[in-house]
C-alpha cells in the first residue's frame, strides 16, 4: 500500500467516525491508527507505528509501541529504525528507574549502532547508561565510561557533531551528581552551541538541556536565569512543533510551567506562580506520572513552592513531604539535599527552630565531603584533558585558515602562539597534578576540621535535648544518646583496639542489646560496628602517623588492625598509602 492510499484510508475512517469537523484525542487517533495498521506494509507501516509512538510521548504505552516498532524495523531488516528503537527503550528504562533494563538495552543498542556507524544512536545510549552510573552513585565509573566515550567523540566530532554535545551532557550530568552546578552548567551550554549547530537533528537534545539548566539556575538560586531558560525551552518547543507538528510536545511543555512557577515562587510572585501550575495542570495526563512518578511530584513541588511564597507554610511543608518521600524511596541525593533545604525554610519562618536544627543536622551527617574530593580531582583532570583537546582543535582550525590565506609569516607565528598556549596548558595540567596530593592531604584536614564542628555541633544538640522532658525524647534523640555513649566507651582506654570486640558483649555494658546497638548506629551515623570501629581505628592511625614516628607495623598493632586489612583500609578512605600520607603530612 502507498503512502497516498493510506492517507486516504485514514481520511476515510475519520469521516465514517463522524469527527472530521472535531479534532480527535491523541488516544482516538492512535486508536484509529492501530485499526488500519494490519493492512498496511513495508515503510508505510513504520511510520504509521513512528506516528502512534509521537502521540503517546511520555505515556506509558509508548514503552509498548516502541517495541512494537522494534519487532517491525527487525521483521523488514531496518537497521536504522532498530537502531533508534534500542536506543529510545534504553531512554524509557531510564526514566522509570529499571536499572537491569537500562544496562541490556544500552549494551544492545551501544553494540548494533556501533556495528552500523549509527553514532548519534549510540551516543544516546551510551549517555543513559553513564548517567545511570552517576545516579547509583558509581561516580568513578560514570566518569572513566565518559572518558572513553569522549575519546570515542572525538574522532567523529567533525561528521557527528551530536557525539560531542552528548558527552558534554555526560559531563555536565557527573558535575550536578556531585552537587558542582557552575561547572554543570558550564558543560550543558557547551553542548548546547554545539547541537544548535544542527538545530533540527538536535532539538529535543537542546530542549531537555534547557530544563537541565533552568534546574541548575533553582539549585543556585537564580529565578531570573530560571526565567531565561524556560524561554529558550518554549521556543525551541515552538520550532520542533513547526518541523515536526506529529511530534508530542505537551510533556516538554508541562516541565516549562514547572520552571515557571518555582521561579516566580522564588521571586515573590505567587499570583503569577499559580497561573503558571494552573497552565501546568491544564495539560498534565495523568499517565505521565504512571510512567515517571517524577511528573506527579513536580505538582507538589510547585504547590510547595507557590504556598510558601503566600505564608501558607503547613501546606508547603504538606507537599514538600511528599516531595521528600519521593526522592528518599529512590535515593535521589541532590533532590533529598534541596528539598530539606526548602522544608528548613518552611521551619523556619514559622518559627520551628527545632525541626529546623534536625534537617540542617541530617543534611550535615549525609554530606560525605571527603568522598566527594575524590570524585572532584578525578573529573576535573577529565575536564583538563577536554580542554586541551579543545585548544588543539582550535589551533589545527586557525592554522588551516591562516594556510588558505597564504600569509606565511602570520601562520608561523599563529603557530608558535598555538604551541606556546599548548605547552603553557601542558605544563599547567601537570603542575595540577603534582599539587594533587598536597591538596588532597589538607582536603582531609579541612575535612577533619568540620567533623570536629559537627562532634561540637552535636555536643551542643546533645545538651538542649538533656534539658527537655524525658517523656518528649523521641526515638531519634534517645538512639543519638546511646551512640554517644557507645563513642565514649570505645574511645576510653582505647577500647576500639580490641582486635575481638564481641559487639553482643558490648551492648550489654551499655544496658542494651545487640540489635538496638546496629540499629541506632546504623541511625545515627549510616556505619555499621564494623564500620564504625574501623573509623575510630582509622582515625587514631591518622593521628599517630601525624604526630609520631612509629614505624606502619607498630601503628598496625596499636590500632588492632592486621596489617593487610589495614593498608587496605587507609587507601580506600584517603587515596593515600600510610607512607605517602606521613610524607605529605611532614611537608
Amino acid at each position: 500500500m502507498t503512502v497516498k492510499k493510506f492517507i486516504i484510508i485514514f481520511g476515510l475512517l475519520l469521516v465514517c467516525a463522524g469527527v472530521v469537523a472535531q479534532p480527535k484525542s491523541n488516544a482516538e487517533m492512535t486508536d484509529s491508527i492501530l485499526a488500519v495498521l494490519p493492512q498496511l506494509h513495508g515503510i508505510e507501516k513504520m511510520e504509521a507505528i513512528a506516528s502512534v509512538i509521537r502521540l503517546n510521548i511520555g505515556l506509558p504505552a509508548q514503552k509498548r509501541y516502541v517495541k512494537m516498532f522494534l519487532e517491525e524495523a527487525r521483521r523488514q531488516n531496518n537497521v536504522v529504525s532498530e537502531g533508534w528503537a534500542l536506543m529510545d527503550l534504553t531512554a524509557q528504562y531510564y526514566s522509570q528507574f529499571d536499572t537491569d533494563s537500562v544496562f541490556i538495552f544500552g549494551e544492545e543498542a551501544i553494540r548494533f549502532n556501533r556495528q552500523h556507524q549509527q553514532y548519534d544512536y549510540m551516543f544516546a545510549a551510551k549517555n543513559q547508561i553513564i548517567r545511570r552510573y552517576a545516579t547509583e552513585k558509581k561516580i568513578l565509573t560514570a566518569i572513566k565510561e565518559a572518558e572513553e566515550a569522549y575519546a570515542e567523540a572525538k574522532e567523529l566530532q567533525e561528521t557527528h557533531p551530536m557525539a560531542v554535545a552528548t558527552v558534554l551532557f555526560v559531563i555536565a550530568n557527573t558535575y550536578y551528581t556531585l552537587g558542582q552546578y557552575e561547572e554543570a552548567t558550564r558543560y550543558a551550554t557547551e553542548g548546547i552551541e554545539i547541537a544548535s549547530k544542527v538545530r533540527e537533528r538536535g532539538i529535543l537534545f537542546i530542549i531537555e538541556n534547557y530544563l537541565f539548566l533552568s534546574n541548575m539556575a533553582r539549585f543556585t538560586e537564580q529565578p531570573q536565569e530560571i526565567l531565561r531558560y524556560t524561554d529558550s525551552v518554549r521556543v525551541n518547543i515552538e520550532y520542533n512543533n513547526r518541523i515536526d507538528p506529529e511530534f508530542n510536545t505537551q510533556l516538554y511543555l508541562f516541565r516549562h510551567y514547572y520552571h515557571l512557577a518555582v521561579a516566580f515562587a522564588k521571586m515573590e510572585q505567587p499570583q503569577e506562580a499559580l497561573e503558571a501550575i494552573r497552565s501546568a495542570e491544564a495539560i498534565f495526563d495523568p499517565q505521565w506520572a504512571v510512567r515517571n512518578r517524577n511528573n506527579g511530584v513536580m505538582l507538589d513541588a510547585m504547590y510547595g513552592a507557590y504556598y510558601h511564597a503566600t505564608g501558607n507554610y503547613d501546606k508547603a511543608l504538606e507537599h514538600r513531604d511528599k516531595v521528600l518521600k519521593y526522592y528518599e524511596e529512590l535515593a535521589i541525593e541532590n533532590g533529598i539535599h534541596f528539598t530539606k533545604m526548602d522544608m528548613a525554610q518552611s521551619y523556619l519562618q514559622k518559627g520551628d527552630y527545632k525541626n529546623v536544627a534536625e534537617l540542617y543536622l541530617q543534611m550535615m551527617q549525609r554530606k560525605d565531603e571527603l568522598g566527594s574530593s575524590r570524585f572532584y580531582e578525578q573529573i576535573n583532570e577529565f575536564r583538563t584533558i577536554y580542554e586541551l583537546d579543545r585548544a588543539e582543535v582550535e589551533m589545527e582550525r586557525s592554522q588551516a585558515s591562516i594556510r588558505q590565506l597564504r600569509v606565511v609569516v602570520a601562520a608561523l607565528l599563529a603557530v608558535s602562539l598555538a604551541m606556546a598556549l599548548v605547552a603553557a596548558l601542558v605544563a599547567w595540567n601537570r603542575k595540577k597534578i603534582a599539587e594533587k596530593n598536597r591538596g588532597l592531604y589538607l582536603q582531609i584536614k579541612e575535612q577533619d576540621r568540620l567533623t570536629e564542628e559537627l562532634k561540637k555541633a552535636a555536643v551542643r544538640y546533645e545538651k538542649l535535648a538533656k534539658t527537655a522532658d524525658v517523656a518528649e525524647k523521641n526515638e531519634d534523640m534517645q538512639k543519638q544518646e546511646f551512640v554517644a555513649r557507645l563513642n565514649d566507651f570505645l574511645l576510653r582506654d582505647r577500647y576500639f583496639a580490641n582486635p575481638k570486640i564481641d559487639f553482643a558483649e558490648l551492648a550489654v555494658m551499655l544496658q542494651s542489646n545487640r540489635t538496638y546497638l546496629f540499629d541506632a548506629l546504623k541511625a545515627v551515623t549510616g556505619y555499621t560496628p564494623h564500620e564504625y570501629v574501623n573509623t575510630l581505628k582509622m582515625d587514631a592511625a591518622k593521628n599517630l602517623l601525624e604526630t609520631t614516628d612509629y614505624s606502619i607495623e607498630t601503628i598496625v598493632e596499636e590500632t588492632g588492625f592486621s596489617e593487610r586489612t589495614f593498608y587496605r583500609l587507609f587507601r580506600e578512605r584517603y587515596n593515600f598509602s600510610p607512607t605517602e600520607y606521613r610524607t605529605a603530612a611532614k611537608k
